[in-house]
């Protein structure tokens, strides 16, 4: 059941979704420490964001037992914390490609490709091993940062396709992130649900729910 929390002040969170310039997900970080740092500052200084929402992956924690994974994330958490920013993160996402991440090459653009390099997390070969085999991923991630106050909430999963498979990793997550004791908020799409802490809606028109378009400001029509 979702937790019993005060209400978060969100007044002053002004964020985006950061990817970042590596396509496994903080796996090669190394690489692009200071195009890293240079993005963020610009973010604060330029548009004034105060949170960026960042994607994990199963592999990358899987690659090494998360030793590559918590000391990048602990590295970036630090170089947005300089700038005034905080950090949500996203564990599981059923978006794009379910196949085709390769940990040891730089995913290529493919002209004309919506998010071609975009890698779902879990992949789909991942999901053969059962729900079971993502446990220590969430601890183990979540245990290193659970009290951590530059991570601002933790995300179980961005869009889950309505399949058994997603959304009974979905629950399980959550729980899981219960059991570590994580002291943000946990988010999990979509809306309303028994895995979410908030309401996590994403809205993909306008009006929203009935809201005429004015108070958005649209005067498009659309």
């Amino acid at each position: 059941m979702p937790r019993s929390l005060p209400c978060p002040d969100v007044a002053l969170i002004v964020y985006i979704l950061y990817n970042l310039p590596c396509c496994a997900r903080l796996y090669h970080y190394e690489w692009y420490e200071p195009t890293i740092a240079r993005e963020l500052r610009l973010a604060k200084q330029a548009i004034g964001i105060t949170a960026v929402r960042v994607f994990l992956h199963s592999m990358v924690f899987a690659a090494d037992g998360g030793a590559t994974l918590i000391a990048s994330l602990d590295d970036f958490l630090g170089k947005a914390a300089d700038e005034g920013i905080g950090v949500g993160l996203v564990f599981f996402d059923d978006c794009w490609n379910h196949a085709g991440l390769d940990l040891g090459a730089t995913c290529q653009p493919v002209d004309g490709a919506h998010n071609g390099c975009w890698m779902a997390s879990p992949q789909d070969s991942e999901r053969e091993a059962g729900l079971a085999a993502f446990e220590p991923y969430v601890k183990v991630v979540a245990g290193a940062f659970a009290d951590d106050p530059r991570v601002l909430w933790w995300e179980v999963f961005n869009e889950p396709q309505d399949v058994d498979f997603s959304n009974q990793l979905r629950a399980a997550a959550y729980g899981w992130l219960h059991e570590v004791g994580v002291s943000a908020p946990i988010a999990s799409c979509w809306d309303e649900n028994e895995g979410t802490d908030l309401v996590d809606h994403h809205q993909y028109s306008v009006p929203w729910g009935g809201t005429a378009n004015s108070v958005f400001h649209n005067n498009t029509g659309r």
